[in-house]
């Protein structure tokens, strides 16, 4: 039995450690530069911006949610519907339900987040 998960932890293993990786060799291969003012400063069409800068999360704040939940039921519907034949009728019920509390999860998190940028 054990060893039908030692490819998921191989799997595993390697979903954490290549980003890890990918991200110390590039800040290894990297030049370190010194602080330089000029390149750091924010422009748009070579001219100074003025005002305040807006956040961007502010404006995609919603649609970060939504899209990992359903990408989580995607998902699950997909290893579902391969397996479909050999899942009894009350399993469909509860895709069902993961569905809708999925639906009702994503209108909250809407809601809060309108809530708290007011």
């Amino acid at each position: 039995m054990v060893s039908e998960y030692v490819a998921i932890v191989i799997f595993a293993a390697v979903a954490l450690l290549e980003p890890a990786l990918m991200l110390l060799g590039s800040k290894l291969v990297r030049r370190t530069s010194r602080r330089n003012t000029v390149k750091e400063a924010s422009y748009e069409s070579a001219e100074e911006s003025r005002g305040r800068r807006t956040s961007v999360m502010n404006e995609y704040l919603y649609y970060f949610p939504m899209f990992l939940a359903f990408e989580v039921i995607v998902a699950v519907m997909l290893i579902w519907s391969v397996n479909a034949s050999s899942v009894s009728a009350t399993a469909d019920y509860a895709l069902l339900g993961l569905f809708v509390v999925s639906l009702i999860f994503e209108m909250l998190v809407i809601m809060i987040a309108r809530w708290a940028n007011e």
